[in-house]
């Protein structure tokens, strides 16, 4: 008996349209449009795109899985608004990431001249909005290259999935990205110069205590009881 190709496959949906519809909506998150806690209603956002809830919904339901948008039970998507619980454990696994991506980098004398490009870009030429926008794009530039530098795909997997959240809460107000952009390039010129000295000498020590406290800092966390950013 020949089984009908209908009973064992099911419809393809195009994936194409909710992708777009994500990344418009994840937009406008991270740039502040759509506020921590402000609630995001499906249909209303379908009627504004003028599409189907299908593509809107699939959409939401990606942003979910990158920690952009949390569902309660009979309520709408609402953007997350981070408590400092989940501000400690971001910066917990972002130092543990890089952390080990530095090992891995000083290890195994990789080339990280990668690097270099971000840093090149950290430098406003003036105060414009979007000359601020392209050092924070370059500061995350920076610590996703380190990141991918060594080649190894779960840890780049593991990364990429906190990149968002990351980005929202500093969008958020607990640290204002911007805050930092005249001192962006001076203080990852200084986790440079420690990675290479780290290679030369086969010791991360250093660049790993520095990375951490450069993380704590940015996230606009204490650091051994002191709020200002590290060097």
């Amino acid at each position: 008996m020949v089984t009908r190709a209908e009973e064992i496959f099911t419809p393809i949906r195009p994936g194409v349209l909710a992708t777009e519809v994500s990344a418009q909506i994840r937009a406008r998150i991270l740039d502040g449009s759509i506020a921590p806690g402000q609630p995001i209603k499906d249909s209303v956002l379908a009627e504004t795109l003028g599409l189907s809830r299908s593509p809107v919904r699939e959409a939401l339901r990606i942003l979910e899985q990158r920690g952009l948008l949390r569902k309660s039970p009979n309520r709408p998507y609402e953007v997350v608004a981070f408590s400092d619980t989940d501000a400690e454990e971001l910066a917990m696994l972002r130092t543990a990431y890089e952390s080990m991506a530095v090992h891995w980098l000083v290890e195994h004398d990789t080339d990280i001249s990668a690097l270099r490009d971000p840093l090149r870009d950290m430098t406003p030429v003036d105060d414009s909005e979007g000359e601020k926008a392209r050092v924070v794009d370059a500061d995350a530039r920076f610590h996703t290259t380190l990141i991918e530098l060594t080649g190894l795909p779960r840890l780049i997997a593991s990364y990429t999935a906190i990149c968002d959240q990351i980005a929202l809460m500093l969008s958020g107000g607990r640290l204002k990205r911007y805050e930092l952009v005249r001192t962006q390039r001076e203080r990852h010129d200084h986790l440079y110069r420690l990675l290479v000295a780290a290679q030369d000498s086969r010791d991360a020590t250093d660049v790993v205590a520095a990375l951490a406290s450069h993380i704590r800092g940015g996230m606009g966390l204490p650091l051994d009881g002191v709020d200002e950013p590290a060097p």
